[in-house]
């Protein structure tokens, strides 16, 4: 049987009176309790499959996905930088050059205003299912 260690040995003279006697009962609860149980034979020779001493991600796999990442960082940057530092006071560099007014006239017989057309082709017409006419 083993000799249960000193309080005084392990804390020490130095400690104040309220610290020693918390310390104090701890270190009793602790003797009484004892040394944890040994472990079995067949606990303590668990073989180990190769498999779980490998990392779970390879240093390789993950290079295409820091390079995508850096990769959309940096266009995502340049497009604040280039936002930021546009010469132009307005929201947009692009301006009209002319406004078209479109026509208001819907023909009768329409669907959402588009309308059977006859198109001409080398001198035939066609009707609205791409067939010659005779006009």
């Amino acid at each position: 049987m083993t000799r249960a260690p000193d309080f005084d040995d392990l804390v020490g003279k130095d400690v104040p009176d309220e610290e020693r006697a918390r310390l104090l009962q701890a270190h009793r609860l602790l003797v009484e309790a004892g040394p944890p149980p040994e472990l079995s034979p067949e606990m303590d020779s668990v073989p180990w499959p190769e498999d779980s001493q490998m990392p779970l991600v390879k240093p390789k796999q993950r290079r295409p996905i820091l390079l995508a990442a850096a990769i959309a960082t940096a266009i995502g940057i340049g497009f604040v930088l280039g936002q930021s530092t546009s010469s132009s006071s307005s929201s947009s560099s692009m301006e009209a050059v002319r406004v078209v007014q479109l026509a208001d006239d819907v023909p009768p017989g329409s669907i959402a205003g588009f309308a059977p057309r006859q198109v001409t082709k080398e001198g035939y017409v066609y009707d609205k299912h791409g067939r010659p006419t005779d006009d």
